[in-house]
């Protein structure tokens, strides 16, 4: 009976003791952690919540540190301690300028010397304002003719399959514009004439031939100067199933040249053989390693770089079927 006393009195001064550390530990009460502002307003500027505390310890707290998640939302709380049993605020603000559509941000809280952290959300949608011809098209392209974007970015593109991304075009001037364009290597479809006021998309097709690097420009005229859009994109070539697939890697992560020569070793940390189908080069460095370059699972291989004539820093661009990462980059400096 003694023998089972004490271990009854072991059990529930554990739980007492675990019941105390935890209110250490967990000192403030939110009345939520959470608040959805519903549909707002863009042109209504920022919108503010206030979330309410208690100290549910039996020492004063402080808040160390507000920490918002991001340039849209800020948060301000008072510095004095706030007493045993007293509450405090923090008030959460968000500015969706420039934000339309749905958002969820968070601002931490740290207290007890940044041991104890408490994460606030602010959440909603935002409604978008409308926007002058200035704010939609801000580029001036010629004449009476601007634009929404002066470059066009397509990202991975597979070998002979197309994608298509668009810009918008505005007559600001009181005449008709006739358009023209000058291209290569994509496809263009836009707007040979816009009526004054009037804005259309002009569409841009890439279709890669080969595996590279498309770093390309379409001028666009209404009259006899023109401006450009920049396209980049990349042609590469890889299969979809990432189960047994190839992975790509390289050490050293940079290539530094000592005495015109560097060297970086490729391996193949996947299950199936590594292709490297093209090595870009930047002016000045070669390379006496002919491409395709084969690597079978757990291998590797060295390539070996040659500054002729390379100074300062640029990048190698790497091609292989590696699925998650069909093209690396390799920083060279001199």
């Amino acid at each position: 009976m003694i023998k089972f006393l004490k271990i009854f009195i072991f059990i529930l001064l554990s739980i007492i003791s675990a019941a105390v550390t935890f209110a250490q530990e967990d000192p403030l009460k939110f009345s939520t952690f959470t608040w959805n502002f519903g549909d707002i307003e863009e042109a209504s500027g920022p919108v503010s919540h206030t979330f309410i505390f208690r100290n549910m310890s039996t020492r004063e707290q402080r808040l160390d540190m507000v920490m918002p998640s991001c340039d849209c939302t800020t948060a301000s709380y008072s510095r004095e301690p706030v007493l045993p049993g007293a509450a405090g605020e923090v008030t959460v603000t968000y500015d969706p300028t420039s934000l339309p559509g749905q958002f969820r941000q968070n601002v931490r809280i740290f207290t007890g010397n940044g041991k104890v952290m408490y994460r606030l959300y602010v959440e909603g949608n935002v409604k978008p304002r409308e926007k002058s011809v200035d704010e939609q098209c801000p580029y001036y392209l010629d004449e009476g003719l601007q634009a929404s974007s002066l470059s066009l970015r397509f990202g991975f593109v597979r070998k002979c399959t197309s994608q298509t991304k668009s810009f918008t075009i505005v007559n600001t001037s009181a005449d008709v514009l006739k358009v023209r364009y000058d291209f290569k290597e994509v496809k263009v479809k836009g707007p040979v004439s816009l009526l004054p006021g009037e804005s259309a998309k002009v569409e841009v097709t890439f279709t890669p031939e080969k595996i590279g690097t498309l770093d390309s420009e379409i001028f666009v005229f209404s009259g006899d100067k023109g401006k450009a859009v920049k396209v980049l994109g990349y042609g590469v070539e890889y299969e979809d199933d990432m189960a047994g697939s190839p992975m790509f890697r390289f050490e050293p992560t940079r290539a530094i040249f000592k005495r015109n020569k560097s060297s970086v070793e490729f391996y193949n940390n996947g299950d199936n053989r590594l292709t490297i189908f093209a090595i870009e080069l930047p002016e000045g460095i070669a390379t006496d390693c002919p491409v395709p370059i084969y690597i079978e699972a757990g291998g590797k291989a060295k390539i070996r770089f040659k500054a002729t004539g390379f100074k300062g820093e640029s990048v190698i661009r790497v091609y292989s079927d590696d699925p998650r990462r069909p093209m690396r980059e390799i920083i060279c400096k001199y």
